[in-house]
């Protein structure tokens, strides 16, 4: 065979698995759906007991204040790179520059109309020669990619239980801008 025809069946196999790849792109629909949830008529305290088990099935908590309906993760240290850090021979965690202190901080806001769960990320990244670790804002262009996934996969955990909680008649669609 031709090298020439061997490079172009090679480069529009190529060309072929990237767009593939590149159309699935974005949040998937589910993860949408998480995101922009809301739970008109439901229970305020429901909205929460179900978003806290949610949680629960997943992290450890901290905090909770149901009378405020929020609570706070316990904070788990991660490598830059998204894994759990390391533990040493004596069970410490071996944390180093760009090692990341992650909890998250999940409240029901909104009134009987709208009930909406806000997650939101609370990292702290440690810094080469600091004493002390930077917070990294949820829009920090330093927030790692990663961090977003473990976002919806906690949003879309919820939002199922919440469903499931309250029925699926309950969610009303976002408001329109």
């Amino acid at each position: 065979m031709n090298v020439r025809v061997v490079l172009f069946v090679a480069a529009a196999a190529l060309a072929s698995v990237a767009g593939a790849g590149l159309s699935g792109c974005g949040p998937s629909a589910q993860v949408q759906a998480a995101r922009s949830a809301s739970y008109g008529g439901a229970d305020r305290d429901v909205v929460f007991e179900a978003a806290a088990q949610a949680v629960a099935a997943k992290y450890e908590i901290d905090q909770a204040s149901p009378s405020d309906a929020a609570l706070r993760t316990v904070p788990e240290w991660y490598e830059p790179e998204g894994n759990h850090e390391r533990k040493d021979a004596d069970d410490h965690i071996m944390i180093r520059a760009g090692s990341i202190e992650l909890a998250f901080y999940v409240a029901v806001v909104g009134d009987q109309s709208a009930w909406r769960v806000e997650v939101t990320p609370l990292a702290l990244q440690v810094v080469q020669g600091s004493p002390q670790p930077r917070e990294l804002k949820p829009d920090d262009p330093a927030m790692p990619g990663w961090v977003e996934g473990k976002l919806d996969d906690l949003r879309v955990a919820i939002h199922e239980r919440v469903m499931s909680a309250i029925g699926s008649g309950a969610a009303a669609p976002p408001a329109a801008p």
